[in-house]
């Protein structure tokens, strides 16, 4: 494998695994938090956990939604890697 391989390779990683996994969890993180600052500066810090515990933590939805995701996320890297160790034994 010559050198602009291995650096398309890396390109590779980082554009097809990397980048989405990072940007789904910074994503995520914005919308809960500012979701959650926005609750407490109009409804109050009270009235915006119990909403909040209402509906993450009581729901089981939300649990295998995030289940799913790593599941998805697990599988993708597992498969991206189980493709790049086929292809540089040839």
């Amino acid at each position: 494998m010559n050198k602009y391989e291995k650096i398309a390779n890396k390109g590779k990683v980082f554009a097809f695994v990397l980048y989405p996994f990072f940007l789904s969890i910074v994503s995520t993180a914005t919308v809960l938090l500012g979701g959650f600052f926005w609750g407490i500066i109009t409804y109050g810090f009270s009235y915006t956990i119990e909403r909040y515990k209402e509906i993450y933590v009581n729901s089981i939805l939300y649990y295998y939604i995030l289940v799913f995701a790593i599941f998805f996320s697990v599988m993708s890297i597992f498969m991206w890697h189980n493709n790049y160790k086929r292809k540089s034994n040839k």
